[in-house]
């Protein structure tokens, strides 16, 4: 490959990646202006991009989760997940996606994990707790709920 080539490829590939995290921003953008609709255009364009996928997808479980669209809202955070596995919101959000669909076990496992990750996260211990009644373990839910309001303020 001679330099030239060689240049136009790179420039290629830089403005391929600044057009991905552009549509990003965009999503961005129209997310903060409520406009769901485009975001979710354009935050499935920057995912087919590549662009910030733990974010991409995050952002679309949100949306869908808010739309109360439980299941795609399922597979977007865990299309999260995937791409970051400690990302403790979306960690958070499918938690509450599954205990929606009242899917206490994994509901419960998604906590178990992010307590392990985020000890002091006051709202985990809420989900945590609210996890555990829901599937009758009473007295562990009465550990996490005492926990929950020994850390909020």
């Amino acid at each position: 490959m001679t330099m030239k080539r060689l240049l136009v490829s790179l420039l290629i590939l830089a403005v391929q990646s600044t057009s991905a995290q552009d549509i990003y921003n965009k999503a961005r953008a129209l997310l903060t202006a409520r406009d769901t609709t485009g975001a979710v255009a354009s935050f499935q364009d920057a995912a087919k991009a590549g662009q910030k996928l733990a974010e991409t997808h995050y952002y679309l479980g949100a949306i869908a989760f808010a739309r109360h669209r439980i299941d795609e809202a399922i597979l977007s955070l865990q299309a999260s997940l995937k791409a970051d596995d400690e990302k403790i919101e979306a960690i958070k959000l499918l938690a509450m996606a599954f205990l929606e669909k009242k899917d206490n076990k994994n509901a419960l496992t998604q906590l178990r994990f992010a307590a392990k990750i985020a000890p002091k996260d006051c709202e985990i211990s809420v989900l945590y707790g609210q996890a555990l009644v829901a599937a009758d373990s009473n007295d562990p839910a009465i550990v996490q709920l005492t926990k929950a309001k020994e850390c909020m303020p």
